[in-house]
């Protein structure tokens, strides 16, 4: 009877660290979206703001508005 127990509380035991890691991966899978839709939107910008750019500080002002916006999606600087 202990063993059936032991088995049981085991194989619960399994199982939940297996929903909480899939449940945390999904989360991190969501949020590598969501973050890469962010970066791909900076580097929109960046574009749309290198073409208008008629001058050299205009183009370092789009490179650092970019770095900038990319740290708003991850939180830190992405290279």
């Amino acid at each position: 009877m202990k063993t059936a127990i032991a088995i049981t509380l085991t194989i619960l035991f399994m199982s939940s660290c297996y929903t909480t890691s899939y449940q945390q991966r999904l989360r991190q899978h969501k949020q590598n979206e969501g973050c890469n839709r962010c970066r791909s939107q900076c580097s929109q910008d960046k574009m749309s703001c290198n073409f208008g750019a008629k001058t050299i500080e205009e183009e370092y002002t789009c490179k650092v508005e970019w770095k900038q916006c990319t740290v708003s999606c991850y939180g830190r600087e992405y290279v």
